[in-house]
């Protein structure tokens, strides 16, 4: 799903959902500064859909809905987790298929840096939230270029409300979670592959891993307003 959230505390799950705990503590982390009872939701980026099978089961949400380019994924979700108020459809997430003012809340987890064209995914956000609406973001990027994707999503029209660098947290759960990944990856892929798939959980050790915990990459969290004033750049909430 992710690369997973180590907190100082765990948050209370199903048995059968401790295999995936550091993903759905990252989930449980970026949604914590929004309230979703009882608003609509849209996560863009949603892949294999245990993301926003999370918020929905957890956070309680009026409708939870998940948007993925990729269809076989959207299929997979729907079989897998199809409910009530709990839909996924296929869509691109630089021009998204609902009407202005959709939404409550927009969520995107270590999604966008795929997207051709991140500023075209912003101004997509702004415009399917509704006024005053909450876009809850995560997401990776060189530590050179963070002052540049700063202000495109200034720029986009949001409000900063927060925003963190979670590498400790996120280098704690690939540790404590390491022998659970390597052991998946060692059992599907073949030998000659497997240093290029431990990139993908950053296995302590692969390439990705290292780059994170030297800081080289930064995993970024922020918590975001829709704008409708002049733009607010709250450069003391940046931590």
């Amino acid at each position: 799903m992710n690369l997973g959230y180590a907190a100082s505390s765990d948050i209370d799950l199903e048995d059968t959902e401790s295999d995936e705990r550091y993903s759905f503590q990252l989930y449980h982390h970026v949604a914590s500064p929004a309230e979703f009872h009882d608003h609509e939701v849209l996560e863009v980026g949603c892949g294999r859909g245990g993301g926003a099978y999370f918020i929905k089961k957890y956070l309680n949400p009026k409708s939870m809905v998940g948007l993925d380019l990729a269809g076989r994924a959207v299929k997979l979700c729907k079989e897998k987790y199809g409910t009530d108020g709990l839909d996924f459809i296929n869509g691109d997430a630089e021009a998204l298929p609902f009407l202005d003012n959709s939404f409550d809340i927009v969520i995107n987890v270590e999604s966008a840096f795929h997207y051709p064209s991140r500023d075209d995914f912003f101004r997509e956000v702004k415009r399917v939230l509704r006024k005053d609406g909450y876009f809850l973001y995560a997401d990776v990027e060189i530590r050179n270029e963070v002052e540049s994707l700063d202000n495109s999503i200034l720029e986009a029209g949001f409000t900063l409300l927060k925003r963190e660098v979670i590498n400790d947290n996120v280098i704690k759960a690939c540790d404590l979670d390491s022998i659970r990944r390597k052991r998946i990856i060692d059992s599907s892929c073949h030998p000659l592959f497997r240093f290029l798939a431990y990139n993908i959980p950053a296995v302590p050790d692969s390439r990705a891993y290292n780059k994170i915990k030297s800081g080289e990459i930064q995993y970024l969290c922020y918590a975001l307003k829709k704008s409708e004033n002049e733009l607010l750049k709250n450069k003391n909430l940046i931590l």
